[in-house]
């Protein structure tokens, strides 16, 4: 078995040119021979003088020497791949690897590399004999710089060519570009800001509450439940864009909340209660009807609700439009207007109370099985 203690066992110093530096100032590789090589560098040296793989080169045959010196049976040699191909120079590498050791026949390869890309293919090198040291040239700009430079590239791919990255780096820029043209056209330039944070604040509370998980999650059980899913929270994001974008221009004044009931009070209501009914659903589709009433608990609050918004706006549609904020407060706390509130807060509390006297006492009992023994 050879070792490489045995000085029979020759190595090969090699240098990769992987995106054919060589071949594109008219050399043809594999290059083999220390005096080739010296030529080579030569040749490249006046033609690239700032090319990094010269570094390499004149690395590869100081080690060279070096084992020639300690009296190993060395050999020295450069291989290229292919510029713009990455594929293929991989290829291109293997083959003229495959060629070397068929004409000058080494046992170990001794790898001297100008940067980080050479180094992707080690693996290469590996299938074809075993690698026994990798020497990396750190040249004026450093490894450190390089490598940054490396990152920087491929997280940029990342961010324009993959998903999800492609939707915060282009999707998140397309969408503020889009609204500040329609702010443009329908003349709401002085509000673009407030409406730009408005909408990517919807679209990053929807995401991160897994809004928009749920609603796939729905339409795997049943496409029922995915499409009224799907349209409540439409119809709640509708609502809730409306009245903030009504709030922004007006401001906090009367015609401000009767705009806000008239266009979006009712899909408001009818997105929070066609949520309350894909629950209770999803509830009695997965056998757990005995939980619905935590979610029929909630038409509770917007029954009230419904009661103390249409009072308000009928004490509001008989008052002035510039109505002070005290008066708006005096208002709200008209026994009338505030009692539905008041209700609704101790409708919550008693039936909860009563039902989970229900959930824990006698449904929990009525559901537990004898035991066996």
């Amino acid at each position: 078995m050879n070792s490489l203690k045995n000085k029979s066992s020759k190595i090969l110093v090699l240098t990769v040119d992987l995106d054919d530096d060589l071949g594109r100032i008219g050399i043809s590789t594999p290059i083999i021979g220390i005096e080739n090589v010296l030529n080579t560098a030569i040749h490249l040296g006046i033609n690239d003088p700032n090319n990094p793989d010269l570094n390499a080169i004149f690395q590869a045959i100081k080690i060279y020497n070096d084992f020639k010196n300690n009296g190993r049976d060395v050999e020295i040699a450069i291989v290229t791949g292919k510029y713009g191909d990455t594929s293929f120079s991989a290829i291109k590498v293997y083959e003229e690897l495959e060629r070397l050791r068929n004409s000058i026949g080494f046992e170990y390869i001794y790898f001297v590399s100008d940067g980080a890309y050479d180094e992707q293919i080690i693996p290469i090198l590996q299938s074809v004999s075993r690698v026994i040291g990798v020497n990396r040239v750190i040249v004026t700009q450093s490894r450190g710089i390089e490598e940054t430079y490396l990152l920087i590239g491929r997280y940029l791919k990342k961010a324009f060519m993959e998903q999800p990255y492609t939707k915060f780096f282009l999707g998140i820029p397309g969408l503020i570009m889009i609204l500040y043209v329609i702010a443009t056209v329908i003349g709401l330039t002085r509000y673009l800001w407030e409406i730009i944070v408005l909408i990517i604040g919807i679209i990053l509370f929807v995401k991160g509450f897994g809004f928009i998980d749920k609603a796939f999650d729905y339409s795997r059980k049943s496409i029922i439940l995915g499409l009224i899913y799907s349209s409540a929270l439409v119809l709640i994001s509708y609502s809730m864009c409306v009245s903030i974008v009504i709030s922004i221009i007006f401001g906090l004044t009367t015609t401000t909340f009767k705009l806000i009931v008239n266009t979006s009070l009712f899909s408001f209501i009818a997105g929070f209660i066609l949520l309350i009914v894909c629950r209770i659903f999803d509830k009695v589709i997965e056998d757990r009807a005995y939980l619905v009433w935590r979610d029929a608990l909630l038409l509770i609050p917007i029954v009230f609700f419904i009661i103390f918004t249409v009072n308000l706006y009928q004490r509001l549609v008989i008052s002035e439009n510039s109505l002070e904020s005290e008066e708006l407060i005096t208002i709200i706390f008209k026994h009338d207007v505030f009692i539905p509130f008041i209700s609704a807060i101790i409708s919550i509390i008693v039936f909860s109370i009563l039902f989970v006297i229900l959930d824990h006492f006698i449904l929990k009992k009525s559901t537990t099985k004898p035991s066996l023994s």
